[in-house]
Parts: structure tokens; sequence; C-alpha cells
């Protein structure tokens, strides 16, 4: 069968411009594929896409789909899965690619890319595998209004937990502060500004930070630490596409015990991580507020890119196909 994808004719600088996608055609022959009905693009892209994708190469991130033809023993034809292989209207999965059929097969499927899928995962493993929170703990985050932030501030919530949450607006904030989170707006802010809020809203510092989008969050999260504390690093957002500025005051982290851990949902095992994760989240997803765009048609995927490049923690970009 003929499929469309999407590639690049060059490496995008600073930002992606539409002009250096390209939209092909292949013809699909092998013995499990499915149907991409959702897709997406997660922060991660930024850097692969100016560093380890090359042109002419398929571009690739989380989808989910129906199984059309399989000759595995484990997904069978009508499976609603989730994969890495979007960017395409049909996606060939070989024996060694990830591939995890949704537990749920009745509900809308294009949760299984936000609330359901990496964001929320991502989210469940800062707060269980890396924070370990536990009820009273102070809690920062950064990127608050993105889908990491805003689910994972939840989810602290739910825990016991008090919150702090950045944005970069005072509607975001707005908004953060109807789900019980206390927000801070940083906008075009200086360390003594976040520095200064950060510690009328937690004077006695964090237990615990995730860090989503780096420069001045950061520098501000440690010298707000309490002793023993935590530091999840999970995105770096601000620096995709910047110079990051002079460091941070290191010394704290030392005189204060306080741990730095960056992680990835990929070096955690999928299979148990994606069960546990599921358990947690299967009768609780609906209470989450999130925000949700999608758009339709495989000609919006340059759409897609660019504006995650243009724009920052506005909700889950989605395409339907």
């Amino acid at each position: 069968m003929l499929s469309k994808y999407w590639t690049i004719s060059s490496k995008p600088q600073a930002e992606a411009h539409s002009e250096i996608f390209e939209l092909k055609s292949e013809n699909i022959t092998g013995e499990c594929v499915v149907q991409n009905q959702f897709l997406t693009i997660n922060p991660n892209q930024k850097p692969m896409l100016s560093s380890s994708i090359q042109p002419g190469q398929h571009l690739e991130d989380d989808a989910v789909g129906v199984v059309i033809t399989s000759n595995r023993a484990d997904i069978v034809v009508g499976d609603v899965v989730v994969h890495r292989k979007g960017m395409r209207q049909f996606a060939e999965i070989d024996a060694d690619d990830l591939i995890q059929k949704v537990p749920h097969q009745d509900i809308d499927s294009s949760l299984y890319l936000s609330v359901l899928g990496t964001p929320g995962r991502t989210a469940w493993i800062s707060m269980v595998e890396v924070m370990q929170l536990r009820p009273g703990m102070t809690v920062g985050i950064s990127g608050c209004a993105g889908t990491v932030g805003v689910l994972l501030a939840q989810m602290a919530i739910k825990k016991g937990c008090t919150v702090i949450g950045y944005t970069s607006t005072q509607e975001k904030a707005d908004w953060l502060e109807t789900l019980g989170i206390k927000p801070i707006v940083t906008g075009k802010t200086t360390i003594e500004k976040l520095d200064a809020a950060t510690k009328e809203l937690a004077p006695d510092g964090f237990d615990a930070y995730h860090e989503n989008v780096c420069n001045l969050h950061l520098f501000n999260a440690i010298q707000n630490m309490k002793p023993h504390g935590i530091i999840a690093l999970c995105g770096l957002m601000k620096s995709y596409t910047q110079q990051m500025g002079p460091g941070p005051n290191l010394l704290r982290t030392i005189y204060n015990n306080v741990r730095i851990q960056g992680f990835a949902i990929g070096n955690y095992p999928l299979q148990s991580s994606w069960v546990n994760f599921h358990d947690y989240m299967a009768h609780t997803y609906n209470d989450f507020k999130f925000n949700q765009y999608i758009t339709t048609g495989i000609s919006q995927v340059p759409a897609l890119y660019t504006g995650l490049y243009n724009t920052y923690g506005k909700g889950k970009l989605i395409i339907k196909i």
C-alpha cells in the first residue's frame, strides 16, 4: 500500500521553518502494519531535528493507530496501539520497534498521546521514581502550564503536596490557580525577582523540584532547595534554541546535600512502567485538567514542528489523520 511520510530537506537553525519539510510517498509491505489515527511531537524533537535527524530520514515520534495486518501473537488486527513511527499515514512495525497495546480500547485514543501517554507517564515517573513525593512536601515545577508540568502538579496535589508552579503569562497563572497550584509568572524576569517570588510562596524552600525549562528557573531552584532536596531534570526547553547564560551557584547543592537527577522515560522499562502507570491512571485520568489541541490532516505536520519551536507550554499538539 502507498503511504505518505514526512522528512526534512535541510536542518533547522534557531527555528524550524515550514520550507524545510518534505512530504513523500513509499510502498508499505510489512507483516505488521498500523494505520495511524493520531500523531504528536514531543519537546525532545527540538534538539534531535537539528542534530541526529538527517535530511531525507523519516521523521518519527509518538503515534496511536489501528493494526491492519499482523503476524505477531501479541498484537492482532484491530488492536489500538501506541508506537514511535509517527509522521506518516501507515507504519511498518519491525520486531525490535517499541509498540504497546492500549489497555482501554474503548476510550478516545488521542488521550494516549497526552494524559495517558508520554506526558502523563513522564509526570508519573518524576513523581514516583525520581522525586518520590510524599504528603506534606513542597514541590516546584517549571513550565507548569505545559502538559507534563500541569499533570505532575495535579498528581502531586493528589499526593498531599503543596505545588509552586512557574509559568510565562498571567493568563496561564490564573488557570493554574484554579487547579490548586500556587503560580509564579516568570515572563521577562530576573533571578532576583524569581527568588523573591519563590521565598514569598515557599519561605522554607522546596523538598523537590521538577525542571522543564532550565536557565533562570534551574538557577532559582538550586538556591531555594531544602537540605537533602532533589531536583528532577526532565527538560531544558530554553536551551534547545537559546544559549544558556551564566551557571548557578552549585555550592548550595554541596552544602545542602541537594541531588540533581536527570531522567528520560526511555531509560525506564516500558512494560513495567506502562502497566504501573495505567494502574494508577485507570480510574482517575478524567480528573486531570490539561490543554490538548487537535488539528486534522497529515499536511499539518510542519505546523506541528514550527509550533513546537515558536510556542512554550500551551498544551499538547496533536494531528488527526
